[in-house]
């Protein structure tokens, strides 16, 4: 039987892929959830169909989710416009949050230092522009098999003679798997892409051809590491806090334990009821405390997702390139906060 302590040994690919607790990793998923809340909040005042922020937030990551799978809205409230204005304020906080996040966590991972808040912010509005590039040149390359299908579909359709454009169908196919390729593999580099531009800051094509290369190379620790981060992210942290929402049944069972009165399930309700002016202001208390702390575990589901892909990029930079975890860019974007050694 080989050695768990082997270079090759059966755990060996899952050494680096941790979640380090880092506050202020946390902290800028935070903020990072709170403004796409906000943003979401000012949208839905433009659009009167949109009822909250809240409301239109879970309309957008429906629509996002059923675009993925299967290029269409399926929620018709706000239309495109909406979805596109989501869409252009999510990726503009992904591109400055994402690289500050992964700048923290690779630090912490490869080195074991810790970076300040405002060092970490600085490097996120540096790297902000090569992580925006990333969509665009994503949707250049996409345009061109999207414009090939398009004009072959004219062609098909022109009386009679575009029969004879039905013989170009294979080709239709085959820029239809190379543009559904192209968007499997970019999901992955929305996560990969930020930790290579936090490791390395080589630029936009850099990162995206070595989440490409890593893709390639290790096919399988790349489907194993996204089952993984899927199950923590989703089907146990936003399944359990959000949906069960555990932690708010867990509080509410406790506090009337004791003593439970009408006032007090209603103040505590999930659905506000009619009441007083004092249960108001008391149940205004629970839910700021309960949306304080909705916020802060959204930040850590963040935190967590930018953590796990910072993992992979160095596994996959061990594994394939062969460069040591610890040997990153080191140049400091801010001199007077520099990077110190995580006390313990």
């Amino acid at each position: 039987m080989p050695s768990t302590d082997a270079p090759n040994g059966p755990f060996k690919p899952f050494a680096l892929l941790a979640f380090p607790m880092s506050l202020p990793g946390i902290a800028f998923g935070t903020l990072a959830t709170l403004l796409f809340y906000l943003g979401n909040a000012g949208l839905a005042l433009c659009f009167d169909s949109v009822g909250s922020g809240a409301e239109a937030a879970s309309i957008f990551f429906l629509n996002l989710k059923s675009c993925l799978l299967g290029f269409h809205l399926q929620v018709a409230v706000g239309g495109r416009t909406l979805f596109i204005l989501q869409s252009i304020w999510l990726l503009a906080l992904w591109g400055v949050f994402g690289p500050a996040i992964s700048r923290i966590l690779a630090l912490r991972l490869s080195r074991e230092e810790y970076l300040g808040y405002r060092a970490a912010l600085k490097f996120g509005f540096q790297l902000a522009p090569s992580a925006w590039l990333y969509p665009l040149v994503l949707l250049g390359v996409l345009a061109i098999p999207a414009i090939f299908n398009l004009c072959l579909g004219a062609a098909m359709q022109i009386p009679y003679v575009g029969l004879a454009f039905y013989l170009l169908l294979p080709l239709a196919w085959g820029a239809s798997i190379f543009a559904v390729a192209l968007m499997l593999s970019a999901i992955f580099g929305f996560g990969l892409v930020p930790g290579a531009l936090a490791v390395e800051k080589k630029g936009t094509l850099d990162a995206w051809g070595k989440s490409l290369n890593y893709l390639f190379a290790r096919p399988l620790h790349v489907l194993l590491y996204l089952v993984l981060l899927k199950v923590f992210l989703i089907d146990i942290l936003l399944h359990y806090v959000f949906e069960v929402r555990i932690f708010r049944r867990w509080t509410e069972q406790t506090l009337k334990l004791a003593i439970s009165s009408e006032s007090f399930d209603r103040i505590t309700a999930p659905v506000s009821r009619d009441s007083d002016s004092f249960e108001k202001v008391a149940r205004f208390v629970f839910d700021s405390v309960t949306c304080c702390f909705d916020l802060l575990s959204a930040g850590f589901v963040v935190c967590c997702f930018f953590a796990g892909f910072v993992g992979m990029f160095l596994i996959f930079r061990r594994d394939v390139d062969g460069i040591d975890i610890s040997d990153i860019d080191i140049e400091d974007p801010d001199p007077e906060f520099p990077a110190k050694p995580v006390e313990r």
